[in-house]
């Protein structure tokens, strides 16, 4: 991609100089932001536009002013809330000081931490401060983090870089701004320049060049003695240039620092990029002598590639500060998954992904935070199970349905909109990706989407795979699947393809069950999933179900049902989701050892539910699941949630028609479904018959 051409300039260039365009005039193309109408009394400097009508005509014969706040009161406060943390952080025992050092213990349990603000600067929307601080969650991903981060900066990262990506939602964030405050205690090592948001620091420089990376500076040296000039001497030149003030300071400074001095009116300019070019420099000799390191935190990376200015001083900081400060630095760069090219300058970095939500505990403490007793009431803890599986604990997800209307405290209800609100988002943003893509990446996309849904060995090429709802997991026998990153996605996934990959599946499921290398276990949970997936794509089944006999078998039910509702639920129990008895319903247990059966299907006509056992091995093997189901407690739960009798509830085996035929039990109850009789909805079945 051609890069575009920048004015050479007469000084020596640095490295902070290397593959960056101008940055203002391109970003005020860009912008269609008003100017600000308020003084922020909390940043650097701010543009004065609410005026009387005879300021107005002052101003008309002067520039505009910019007002700039005090340094010192910034330093202060960053000064008090670092000792807040560091106090709180030592009550909680999440860190011990010894000797002036800070350790930090191993990690034991999770809990709720009210952290103090890290800075003034506007947070991104999803990080939700209250009070002046962040109610947050600590988890065991934030030791991973920091561990990570340590091990970066040792010799061994040759490329001084960290790369932490993962989907959106996650805690990414949550866990970095946890980073920092950690790394921040290491204040006789370290030094943490924290971007919190990219898209707030584009947002910002667009209004007011610099005022964010200033403000951050501040935060970063709030407990140094910068000499000769101090950091508030340094804001004061990068915003304002050679003030009058500035220059008596430089004048009594000759006395002991003529040198310097030249030196410093040398590299002087009057366009502000340079002055903070300059602030820069001295900033990295200041780390040098005190033998500090000097981290820089991006986060929301994404950001600068959406609006495009990665070539853009000062944004270009993010590549180049690797090179600028070497040895002596660390650069780490959170984003969040997406289908955008790789950059390539991170390609070398040390990375770290994320694809987890919280573990059990930190859902407790979720729980907690949000005020769910689950402890005293099992009803609650098997409805937040329901929530907790299909938004596989993600911290967004789970908050974004905690917000749903709020209203009610019918949680079903609120699950029930919550599902179908994000389902649809997610089906939109999924069907808007694949318009973008040509046909060999529609292709790709659908083999990826098999392998989501079976959970088969990956294929080949994912150019097509939609990289913000899939990803590459790692599976037990060492290979590599596709995964959604919950099953809510998943399903959006699968309801999104108009033209579903019947093809591609008949195909993926017809080659596991032809390799011998595959054990029979392993082609029962296929033909398992296979018929499952095409049930909820056709929502149809015509059967007829047999029960055997002396010298045939006699059809007890023939089935022609269409399916007006599909119901998914987690926990071993029975489906708390509610549903019209009057219409045919498929029931999809989720989880894999759900007792007894795969999948049950209500008929409202005969008032029956029939529940299946899909099987390749022999009916004798799994006789005790059934016995569990039929007669157990589950059968006659089911039965009073479908308001039926028990004697409505039936057992089918659905298996080949060898297997079937092997059945030699005395069950009267014994009814069955034959790979045969449904080869023509099932079709990838036929391969496991006899030729």
């Amino acid at each position: 991609m051609a890069t575009k051409k920048t004015k050479k300039s007469k000084k020596s260039e640095t490295p902070l100089d290397k593959d960056e365009g101008s940055s203002s005039a391109t970003i005020e193309k860009k912008s269609k932001r008003p100017p600000p109408t308020d003084i922020d009394i909390e940043g650097i400097m701010a543009k004065k536009t609410k005026t009387t009508q005879s300021e107005q005509s002052e101003q008309s014969e002067q520039p505009e002013r910019l007002i700039v706040y005090p340094v010192n009161v910034m330093i202060q406060k960053t000064k008090n809330d670092n000792a807040e943390l560091k106090e709180l952080l030592m009550k909680k025992e999440l860190i011990e000081v010894k000797e002036k050092s800070i350790i930090v213990k191993k990690y034991q349990n999770p809990e709720i931490i009210n952290l103090p603000l890290l800075s003034k600067n506007k947070f991104q929307d999803r990080i939700h401060i209250r009070g002046e601080k962040l109610p947050f969650i600590y988890r065991r991903s934030c030791n991973e983090i920091l561990s990570k981060a340590l091990d970066s900066i040792g010799e061994k990262n040759e490329s001084r870089g960290l790369y932490i990506f993962g989907p959106s939602g996650l805690g990414k964030s949550y866990s970095i701004y946890y980073l920092v405050a950690q790394l921040r205690l290491y204040n006789n090592l370290i030094r943490v320049t924290y971007i919190n948001s990219c898209e707030e620091w584009w947002s910002s420089h667009v209004d007011e060049p610099y005022k964010f990376l200033l403000n951050e500076l501040i935060y970063t040296f709030s407990n140094d003695e910068l000499s000769p000039l101090t950091v508030a001497d340094w804001v004061e030149f990068v915003t304002k240039g050679l003030t009058e003030r500035f220059l008596d300071k430089l004048e009594k400074l000759t006395e002991h620092h003529s040198d310097w001095v030249e030196d410093f009116k040398t590299r002087s300019s009057n366009t502000i990029e340079e002055r903070f070019k300059t602030f820069i420099i001295g900033l990295r000799k200041y780390v040098c002598e005190k033998k500090y390191l000097w981290v820089w935190v991006f986060d929301q990376h994404n950001a600068l590639h959406k609006y495009k200015v990665l070539k853009e001083y000062p944004f270009t900081l993010v590549k180049t500060l690797r090179t600028f400060l070497n040895k002596i630095g660390l650069i780490i760069v959170s984003a969040s998954a997406n289908n955008e090219e790789y950059p390539k300058e991170f390609e070398s970095w040390e990375k770290f992904s994320m694809y987890s939500g919280y573990t059990d505990d930190e859902f407790l403490e979720w729980c907690k935070m949000r005020n769910y007793k689950i402890d005293s009431n099992p009803q609650l803890r098997s409805q937040l199970d329901s929530i907790r599986f299909w938004t596989n604990s993600y911290p967004l997800e789970l908050d974004s349905w905690h917000t749903t209307n709020e209203s009610t405290d019918d949680l079903i209800e609120k699950t029930s909109k919550y599902l179908d609100w994000r389902g649809t988002q997610i089906k939109s943003n999924h069907q808007k990706f694949r318009k973008t893509l040509d046909h060999d990446e529609l292709e790709s996309l659908n083999r990826c989407v098999i392998s989501m849904i079976l959970g088969s060995t990956k294929p080949g090429a994912l150019f097509g795979m939609n990289c913000q709802l899939m990803y590459e997991k790692s599976v037990n026998e060492g290979g590599e699947t596709i995964a959604a990153i919950h099953p809510l996605a998943q399903q959006a996934i699968i309801d999104s393809h108009s033209k579903h990959p019947l093809t591609e599946l008949k195909e993926m499921v017809s080659t596991v069950f032809k390799m011998k290398e595959y054990t029979k276990d392993t082609k029962g949970r296929f033909a398992e999933l296979y018929i499952k997936m095409l049930l909820e794509y056709t929502k149809a089944l015509e059967c007829k179900i047999t029960k055997p006999g002396r010298k045939k078998a006699t059809v007890m039910h023939d089935l022609k049902l269409d399916l007006s509702q599909i119901i998914k639920f987690v926990g071993n129990d029975i489906p708390t989701v509610r549903f019209n008895v009057e219409e045919n319903v498929l029931f999809l247990p989720q989880p894999d050892n759900y007792p007894g059966v795969d999948f049950l299907i209500w008929d409202h006509d005969s008032k029956i539910l029939f529940s299946f056992q899909v099987t390749i091995g022999t009916l004798a093997s799994h006789q005790t699941s059934k016995e569990n189901f039929m007669k157990g407690e589950l059968k006659n739960k089911w039965a009073a949630l479908c308001n039926t009798k028990q004697s409505m509830v039936k057992f089918i085996w659905l298996a080949p028609d060898d297997v079937i035929k092997k059945d030699k039990s005395n069950d009267k109850d014994s009814l069955h479904l034959s790979f045969s009789s449904i080869k023509n909805q099932f079709p990838a079945l036929g391969d496991l018959l006899p030729v």
